[in-house]
């Protein structure tokens, strides 16, 4: 199995999950999040050690839940998700130096995820691995190798899934 590093981005946990709000209190949707990402967490610490373990956030929970883990918190600005994500991969660049064989991204907000899932699209010769939501619109995980580790631009958003695999067959 190759060693990459595992890259979760996480909103301000009171912001999650905004689409229950007619149905979940904020308190309860933010508590929902928390459970997400301890889950999330326990997941792929079960594949790769928590030195290869990278949370960007703003929010101060979020990275308190992660750091009792061991694992490493990229303060993030508050700019959009792209660029938190071209900034921390940035970041562990040049915290890895010459380590960085492969980057996976990996939401918080999948709840019946387990690490078989999350091992299975680490395939050998592949630079662009992605896992798309059911509906085929969003980018539920993205693995990059090689020089797309270090270059395959981020285009998280609305029908994110079309746009990564159009930038895929591109080369970039």
């Amino acid at each position: 199995m190759p060693q990459f590093d595992i890259l979760i981005p996480c909103k301000p946990l009171a912001e999650g999950k905004s689409r229950l709000t007619p149905v979940l209190p904020g308190q309860e949707r933010h508590e929902l999040c928390a459970a997400m990402l301890r889950q999330t967490i326990k997941i792929v610490m079960q594949i790769v050690g928590p030195e290869r373990i990278w949370l960007t956030t703003s929010d101060e929970l979020a990275a308190a839940i992660v750091r009792e883990c061991g694992v490493t918190v990229i303060p993030e600005n508050g700019s959009d998700l792209n660029s938190a994500l071209e900034l921390a991969r940035r970041h562990i660049q040049t915290r890895t130096a010459a380590d960085l064989n492969g980057l996976m991204v990996l939401p918080i907000d999948l709840p019946l995820v387990d690490a078989a899932a999350v091992e299975r699209p680490v395939v050998d010769g592949a630079e662009v691995v992605l896992a798309s939501n059911q509906a085929k619109t969003g980018s539920n995980l993205l693995y990059l190798t090689g020089a797309a580790a270090a270059e395959f631009p981020f285009s998280y958003g609305k029908y994110s899934f079309r746009r990564h695999c159009e930038l895929a067959r591109r080369g970039r």
